[in-house]
This record gives structure tokens, sequence and C-alpha cells, in this order.
């Protein structure tokens, strides 16, 4: 009868509930909040490094500036947001827009088809002699050529979440731009080559 009479007492009491009721919210809560934080800051790494890789974008085509000179701008800008050793820069150049990442063009193209096998003659376009699945030249390449530069940054997240759910510590951004260098020279074509 005392249980019950308790039960009772309680079931009628509403003091609590508000405490219930927000205990119930918090949590969804604040991941909403943890969760537009990050958001947040990736997007403004994000917007840095894109403005970085412009800017770098910009002085590699006149012909002017070393790599390293870029290479040094660009993790300049990006130390106001990330250590400068979590950028990782290639830049690779290109004959045309239609060669960006692409594999060098197969002329002649034996049993298999459609991939480079050893014995298919190719256009060796970034001269090293080997048929590769991207055909760029490392560097920022010569007059008119297509330069590619890719950066991309390692950061931690704004709020330390992953440890509690066992995520990996760092998230990555890849920024990319295509920018074709002044015509200040002729520019130098690709040869074929036959093995």
């Amino acid at each position: 009868m005392i249980a019950r009479a308790v039960f009772r007492h309680l079931h009628r009491d509403r003091r609590g509930a508000t405490i219930v009721e927000f205990a119930l919210v918090l949590l969804p809560l604040m991941m909403v909040i943890i969760g537009g934080f990050d958001l947040g800051y990736r997007m403004y790494i994000s917007a840095v490094a894109q403005g970085a890789v412009r800017d770098a974008a910009r002085l590699g085509t006149t012909g002017a500036t070393a790599g390293t000179a870029i290479d040094a701008h660009v993790k300049s800008v990006l130390s106001s947001v990330v250590s400068p050793s979590a950028v990782t820069i290639t830049k690779k150049s290109y004959l045309n827009f239609a060669n960006v990442r692409q594999p060098e063009r197969i002329t002649s193209d034996r049993a298999p088809f459609g991939r480079n096998d050893g014995e298919d003659c190719f256009e060796d376009a970034n001269g090293n002699g080997v048929w590769d699945s991207d055909g760029g030249k490392e560097g920022l390449g010569g007059s008119d050529d297509i330069v590619s530069y890719h950066v991309q940054v390692a950061y931690k997240p704004f709020f330390p979440v992953e440890k509690l759910l066992h995520w990996a510590g760092l998230e990555t951004i890849d920024v990319f731009t295509v920018m074709r260098n002044q015509p200040f020279a002729t520019q130098a074509g690709a040869q074929t080559v036959c093995p």
C-alpha cells in the first residue's frame, strides 16, 4: 500500500518534467551545434585554400615565378589556418585542356584493345619514354602549356569528436585549378614512342 501511494504521488508530480525534457533534447542539440561549427571551419579552410591556389595559378602562368616560390606563397597563405607541413602541392603540365589528368594517347592499339600492354605505340606527352595513366609532366611546364595545380590540406576538426567516435583524427580538403601558361615562346609537342 505504501508503494502504491508513493507511485501515485510521483505520477502526479510534474516538477521535474522540464529537466527530463531538456536532457532528451540536449544531445541532439549539441550534435547540431558541433556539426555546424565543424562545417563552418571546413568551409573557411576550403575558401582560404581556393584563394591561395588561384593566386598560385596567376603567379605561375607568366613564367616569371619559380615553382618553389609559388609553393612557398601557398603555404604562407595557408599558415594562418593550418601548419605548412599539412599542405601538399602537386603541379603538372599538359599540352592541352583535353589531356588534363588523362592517360597518354595510344596511337596504334593491339589486342587487348583500349589499354597499353607494353606493345602499343603512344604519344609520350611528358617525355619520359614510358606510357603513363596520367600524361602530365611534373612542374609548371613551358609556354602555352596547361598547368594543373592540386593542393591537399590536412587539418584537425574544430571539436575533437573523432576520439569519442573512434574516427580518423585528420580531415582533408582537395583544391584544384587549371590555367594556361602565357604564350611567351613556342610550345613543345609530344613525340610518338613505339616499343
